[in-house]
């Protein structure tokens, strides 16, 4: 019998690649192919969804409306509604959380109870759509990719502060280098490179940072690291060089919010370092030229950045990574 979309269907054991005496099994057996949500053809699908019969064909994979939330690899994932029913129901549940707080001590404990009890009954996972959405891949935007860049002052500065944690830190961090001036393809003179690994040189002892830019490996020494900001031309030309290099991967939501919130006290720590000089550079300069309303805003900005608790404020912001949605 195959279910689908508020329909039965009964199929001959063979139409679902069972012999006869797969009748008497007890098993159950399910068709290969279904129809397909966007274009209803009726073949092998390309995505499915994990909690409802939604699927696409690999031609609507490409061209069609829906979104998928990939979950494993590039087959299995959540459709539009499934993923909104989770992240809904993952709201509720902190909201629920946050209210549990202001409640006492017993009542708090009685409901955990109660909580408890009916989760083992049903066996239902906790947090399952926080947990989906970390097996999610991150997608490679620019909110995201500034989790995880670092400049070229920070890596210095980590090398120096940090002389036995700081290679861990690096690795699985964006960097930004120059592009090689003979390929043409090329419409940018840099571009990001995920770090793959430090090499040392034996001769000067120079630390090289390993990344994989043109589709091939390079070791880029550390005057060739960028110091600036990237932009979103760069994020798109990453975007681009992962779908079409094999050696390339998109990491999930999970790994990189572990690398965001493994980088996020140093890089923090630094921005405000570099912030507080460049507003005094503006109030400088905003004071020679006579602009009042610029020498007022920049001098607030620098002063309430100066202030310890605005800067422990910055520190204890969780990083958030975006799930990719096709």
């Amino acid at each position: 019998m195959f279910d689908y979309q508020n329909y039965l269907k009964v199929l001959h054991p063979g139409r679902v690649g069972k012999k006869r005496p797969f009748m008497d099994s007890g098993k159950v057996g399910t068709c290969g192919k279904q129809a397909c949500s966007a274009c209803l053809t009726k073949t092998r699908m390309k995505l499915s969804c994990l909690c409802c019969p939604k699927a696409l064909c690999g031609h609507c994979s490409i061209t069609s409306a829906s979104e998928f939330a990939l979950v494993i690899g590039n087959k299995k994932g959540l459709c539009k509604g499934c993923l909104n029913i989770a992240l809904l129901e993952d709201q509720d549940s902190s909201s629920e959380n946050d209210r549990e707080t202001d409640d006492d001590a017993d009542e708090i404990r009685s409901e955990n109870e109660d909580r408890e009890d009916a989760m083992s009954s049903s066996k239902v996972p906790v947090n399952f759509p926080s947990n989906i959405r970390k097996s999610c891949f991150a997608s490679l935007v620019a909110d995201n990719i500034k989790l995880v860049y670092l400049k070229r002052s920070l890596v210095e500065e980590l090398m120096k502060q940090q002389p036995d944690s700081w290679e861990s830190k690096v690795v699985g961090s964006f960097v930004r280098v120059k592009t090689d001036p003979r390929d043409y393809s090329r419409r940018n003179y840099h571009q990001l490179a995920e770090v793959q690994g430090i090499i040392k040189k034996d001769s000067n002892s120079e630390f090289l940072l390993r990344v994989i830019s043109n589709y091939v490996t390079r070791d880029i020494p550390m005057s060739q690291v960028s110091d600036c900001d990237f932009n979103e031309e760069e994020c798109e030309d990453l975007r681009q060089d992962v779908a079409n290099c094999h050696l390339l991967r998109k990491p999930t939501v999970a790994e990189l919010e572990h690398k965001a919130r493994e980088l996020h006290e140093d890089m923090t720590k630094h921005w405000i370092g570099r912030e507080l000089v460049r507003l005094q550079s503006c109030v400088d300069r905003a004071n020679e030229k006579g602009r009042r309303s610029e020498f007022y805003r920049y001098s607030y900005q620098r002063l309430l950045l100066n202030q310890l608790s605005e800067q422990e404020r910055l520190l204890k912001q969780v990083p958030e990574v975006i799930a990719e949605v096709i």
